[in-house]
């Protein structure tokens, strides 16, 4: 959890701006703990361990609220509006073409 707060959390505070957001913080928190504890959570052909860990950490984690849609992996902390946004909406479709040597 440490390691991947370290990353997202910045590490300089600049003489006369504000504190961090308590509440960014909490989502960031949350965020950081559900990669770490929840993370290596594997599919296999009996048990989807990632479903039945993402339905338990949003029931117990009700400050922080996860859209209903996907797991809690489809997620990110969305520093502008303090939100958890669908990764789909950061990334950009990856679009293979054979024109290129990818090797």
């Amino acid at each position: 959890v440490c390691k991947i707060l370290d990353g997202i959390i910045p590490k300089e505070v600049v003489r006369g701006t504000p504190p961090m957001d308590k509440k960014l913080m909490e989502f960031q928190f949350v965020f950081a703990a559900t990669w770490a504890l929840g993370g290596a959570m594997l599919v296999d052909k009996v048990t989807d361990f990632k479903l039945q860990f993402s339905k338990w950490w949003t029931s117990e984690w009700k400050n922080v609220a996860y859209p209903e849609k996907g797991l809690v992996f489809d997620y990110y902390v969305d520093e502008s509006t303090c939100m958890m946004t669908p990764w789909l909406e950061k990334m950009t479709q990856f679009e293979y073409t054979n024109d290129i040597n990818n090797f």
